[in-house]
């Protein structure tokens, strides 16, 4: 539920959508083509979302970066991506 948090309320929809392309394991060039947006407008994004992220998980000395990103998040989108193909509905 934590993440959810993290993920509905900290983020903007256009971090969301950065974020759950990262967690997937795509780069910032290939979520800037799949999101029709320039590669420096992600790398913007995800740097916010690992400020927040920083901020969210009370990291105040630790840099927070890609890796920390996935390994929070990537197991919430894989679940959500499973909860979609069974025809749930999520939202967010």
């Amino acid at each position: 539920r934590h993440k959810e948090q993290f993920i509905r309320h900290w983020l903007s929809p256009a971090e969301r959508d950065a974020v759950r392309l990262a967690c997937r394991g795509f780069d910032n060039a290939t979520i800037a083509k799949i999101l029709h947006k320039s590669e420096q407008t992600v790398a913007n994004q995800l740097h916010t979302v690992y400020e927040k992220l920083r901020e969210w998980l009370e990291y105040p000395d630790t840099s927070v970066d890609r890796s920390v990103l996935i390994a929070q998040f990537a197991p919430y989108f894989a679940q959500m991506n499973e909860i979609e193909k069974e025809g749930g509905h999520v939202r967010h």
